[in-house]
C-alpha cells in the first residue's frame, strides 16, 4: 500500500486531496495547526511548520511515498498584512518540509511543493499563461510561493530530490471560506434563500476575468503530477477558462428564487491584486500527466450553494 502524507491536510483543498488518496487505496498521513484533522482514518499529528526536528520525526515514522505539501497562508490579503509571517509559513515552512524529508533519508520521496499563478507577471494576464513565462510576482503572496519554488528546484540540484511544482489557479468548491469570492456570494445567496439576509448583495470588483478549477478536480491534478510528471518541473493547474466574475454572481444570484440588489461594497475590493484577465494555458499537465479537468464551473457553483443552504441555521 502506498503512503501519502498531506502537509495542511485539516485545511480546505487538503481535506478533498486526503479523502481522494484514500478513495486510491493510499494510506494518508497528515499533520497541521488544527487540534483533529477532519477525515476519518488519517494518521494525523499537531506540528509546528517551522519545527524541523518535529517534521523529521514525523516523516521518518510514516515514510511516505509521496508528500503533498499544502500548509501555507493562502488568502492574499492576510500576507499584506503580516509579511513577515507569510515569509515564514510559505518560504521557511517549505524549506523545513525539503529538510525533513532529506534528514529522514527518503531519497524517493516524490514532493508536491503548490504555487500559485499569482507568480506570473501582471502584464501577461491578457493572453494564457504558460509555464515558460518568466514569473515576475508584484505582491508578499507571490513572492513567498515563487520564493519557495526556487528554493526548491534548488534542493532538486543540489541534493537530488524529487520535487515537483504546482502553479495553481483560483480553485473553489464546497467547504471553501467565505473570504474566497465564489464562496461568499454563494453564502449571501443561502442567507436570501433562507430570508436571514435582506436581497441585497455585498460585492467587490465584478469585472475581472479569472480561471476556477473545482477543487475536486484540482486534487486530482496534484496526484497526476506526481504519479506521472517529473522531478524539478512546473506544472499549470488550470481550467483553461476565464470567466468574468459578473458571471459567478449572475449564476449564482438566479438560484436566490427574487430579484437581488447588488451593491458594491469598497471593503470587499483589492484592486491592487485584480487583473482584468487571468487564464492559464493547461496543456503541459494534460500532455504530461494525463488530466483534464471534469467539472464545470456552474456545477461548481451548484454544489457550493447547496453547502451552505445545508449548512445554514434554520
Amino acid at each position: 500500500m502506498k503512503k501519502a502524507l498531506i502537509s495542511g491536510v485539516s485545511g480546505f483543498v487538503g481535506v478533498y486531496l486526503a479523502r481522494h488518496l484514500q478513495s486510491l487505496g493510499y494510506a494518508v498521513a497528515g499533520f497541521d495547526q488544527a487540534p483533529s484533522c477532519p477525515v476519518a482514518g488519517v494518521r494525523y499529528e499537531k506540528i509546528d511548520l517551522l519545527s524541523v526536528k518535529q517534521l523529521t520525526r514525523f516523516v521518518e515514522s510514516v515514510a511516505p511515498d509521496e508528500l503533498y505539501h499544502l500548509a501555507g497562508v493562502s488568502y492574499l490579503p492576510d500576507a499584506d498584512e503580516s509579511p513577515a509571517f507569510a515569509f515564514s509559513v510559505n518560504l521557511i515552512g517549505a524549506l523545513s518540509v525539503f529538510d525533513a524529508v532529506r534528514r529522514a533519508g527518503l531519497g524517493a520521496c516524490r514532493i508536491l511543493q503548490v504555487g500559485s499563478s499569482k507568480e506570473y507577471r501582471t502584464g501577461d494576464s491578457a493572453v494564457p499563461l504558460v509555464e515558460t513565462m518568466q514569473p515576475c510576482p508584484d505582491n508578499f503572496y507571490a513572492i513567498t510561493k515563487y520564493g519557495a519554488e526556487l528554493a526548491g528546484k534548488r534542493y532538486c540540484s543540489q541534493f537530488g530530490m524529487d520535487i515537483r511544482f504546482t502553479r495553481s489557479f483560483n480553485h473553489t468548491g464546497p467547504g471553501q471560506s467565505p473570504k474566497f469570492v465564489c464562496s461568499d456570494w454563494a453564502m449571501q445567496v443561502a442567507r436570501i434563500m433562507r430570508g436571514t439576509q435582506k436581497p441585497v448583495m455585498e460585492v467587490g470588483d465584478t469585472a475581472p476575468e479569472m480561471d476556477f478549477c473545482d477543487v475536486r478536480d484540482v486534487v486530482r491534478a496534484y496526484h497526476a503530477v506526481l504519479d506521472r510528471g517529473r522531478s524539478g518541473e512546473v506544472y499549470n493547474v488550470c481550467s483553461g477558462r476565464s470567466v468574468p466574475l459578473g458571471y459567478i454572481l449572475e449564476v449564482l444570484t438566479a438560484q436566490a428564487g427574487r430579484p437581488v440588489t447588488i451593491r458594491q461594497s469598497g471593503t470587499k475590493i483589492r484592486g491592487h491584486t485584480d487583473h482584468p484577465r487571468i487564464v492559464g494555458s493547461n496543456e503541459k499537465l494534460r500532455a504530461e500527466c494525463a488530466w483534464t479537468p471534469e467539472i464545470p464551473l456552474e456545477q461548481t457553483l451548484e454544489d457550493i450553494l447547496a453547502f451552505w443552504k445545508a449548512g445554514l441555521p434554520a
